[in-house]
């Protein structure tokens, strides 16, 4: 999980969502320059309250409390996340030998407005060379083409 608490305003309301304001008066952590200067310790005093919650447990927490905070997701659970899934950039990428599928976005912004096909081509543990495209506007799956 990551944590946004980066002004003093944060990092009290940090402190008193983690049921730890005892660290709001701390004099290794009464500044943004000092929480900084002992990264270490803060790391310590936060994982050693953090342990005894779950992940979602700390995510309704931090949301009540406005602490800017969310789970570190690999590219699979980012990809499945329901607010990335209504994005209408994806396209379903097949490995050359079949063996999975997964799903590929292009950020926001970039040419997909166009109404031209955009490709991506990236270099993969399977093949030296795949290019992806996907008809711009089309939600539906794409070919790999591999080289």
């Amino acid at each position: 999980m990551i944590i946004q608490a980066a002004n003093n305003r944060l990092y009290q309301r940090l402190c008193r969502a983690i049921d730890a304001p005892e660290l709001i008066d701390d004099p290794r952590f009464s500044t943004s320059d000092l929480r900084r200067g002992h990264r270490e310790e803060m790391t310590e005093e936060l994982e050693r309250r953090l342990v005894h919650r779950d992940r979602a447990e700390w995510q309704a927490r931090f949301d009540e409390a406005g602490v800017p905070a969310g789970p570190i997701l690999d590219v699979r659970q980012a990809f499945e996340d329901p607010q990335v899934r209504t994005l209408p950039v994806f396209w379903l990428v097949t490995r050359p030998d079949s063996s999975s599928t997964f799903r590929c976005s292009m950020a926001a912004g970039s040419d997909m407005g166009s109404g031209l096909a955009s490709s991506l081509t990236v270099a993969g543990p399977w093949t030296r060379r795949s290019t992806m495209a996907r008809r711009v506007g089309s939600a539906r799956a794409a070919k790999v083409l591999s080289s």
